[in-house]
Parts: structure tokens; sequence; C-alpha cells
């Protein structure tokens, strides 16, 4: 898939919510569950999940910002893209982060990518 076409597929993933009311377009999704689904399982596309930001948030060569989100001793990666510019959390906070629910099968992981929103919890 072209990057255009994978760009084109995106923004059309992205204006679901906007139809569909944003704050009902999105599934609460418990931290275990996320993180130890398997490739192939059936999860909302557009999740959020709450937890705290543990290293410092990594930008990568493809422009996307690595951000690794964990509760207890489980971890994430929340993935920020250059076509969803948003400010990235600081380490030590407690985040709940929203976005779109992604198997990276290279890594053999389960990612919030990209992230979408996320705002600091007590």
């Amino acid at each position: 898939m072209t990057r255009a076409a994978a760009l084109s597929f995106l923004l059309l993933v992205l204006a679901v919510p906007a139809f569909a009311g944003e704050e009902d377009s999105y599934f609460e999704m418990a931290f275990p569950d996320l993180v130890t689904a398997p490739a192939g399982a059936h999860l909302h596309v557009h999740l959020c999940v709450v937890g705290f930001v543990a290293s410092k948030p990594r930008r990568e060569k493809d422009g996307d910002t690595h951000v690794k989100l964990c509760q207890g001793t489980m971890c994430l990666t929340l993935e920020i893209i250059p076509e969803v510019p948003i400010p990235a959390p600081r380490k030590g906070q407690k985040i709940h982060a929203c976005g779109l629910s992604y198997f990276d099968g290279w890594h053999q992981q389960r990612e919030v990518h990209p992230l979408l929103r996320w705002e600091e919890r007590p």
C-alpha cells in the first residue's frame, strides 16, 4: 500500500468518531485485556486505556514518536504520527490515552497507533 493510500485510509478511519459522536465511539479497554490480546483478536478499533508513561517519548526515523505506557509490569506502545500531530506526554504522567487498536506483526505486540488524544489523570 502506498503512503498516499495509507493516509487516505487513516483519514477515513479517523473520521468515523466525528459521525458517530466522539464520546460514544471509543471503547474503554482494560489494560491487561489490550496487552494480552493475541494477533487476530477482535477488538474495538477506537479505544482508550489508562496507564503511566514509563520512559521519555522517543522519536523514530519514520517520524513517529513512541511512548511506552505501562500498568504494573505490562506495557504497550503508543505512537504519535506526523499526520496527527499532538504533544507527547511526559515520563511519569498517568494518562488516559485514546487511539486506534493495532497489532504490530513485526514486533508481535499490541499498540495504540496512532494515538489520537490523551489527557492527564490524577
